[in-house]
């Protein structure tokens, strides 16, 4: 996937359709989210319900990463807290 290769200490939290990339950073600001890249475009989804917070993506990987997002909400959640306690130097 050479459109994500900029992207080496950022968490992959997964890969939809082969060229969807969700990634949740470190150090990142509220409310949790997610980063949602795509043919260099980025949206960010808000995880407790999938709305789009930032940015956008064609619609239809949009729909997709929102139905991820909703299906995995709570695994999310949790590996939110685990990559921001992370990012602070505390472990987790």
């Amino acid at each position: 996937m050479p459109h994500t290769s900029y992207l080496p200490s950022v968490p992959r939290i997964e890969v939809l359709d082969g060229d969807i990339v969700i990634t949740i950073n470190t150090r990142d600001h509220l409310p949790p989210h997610v980063h949602v890249r795509f043919a260099g475009e980025q949206v960010l989804l808000c995880i407790e319900d999938g709305s789009v917070y930032e940015g956008s993506i064609p619609r239809p990987q949009r729909k997709r990463a929102q139905q991820y997002v909703r299906a995995n909400r709570d695994m999310l959640l949790e590996r939110w807290d685990v990559l921001q306690a992370q990012g602070r130097g505390q472990a987790k």
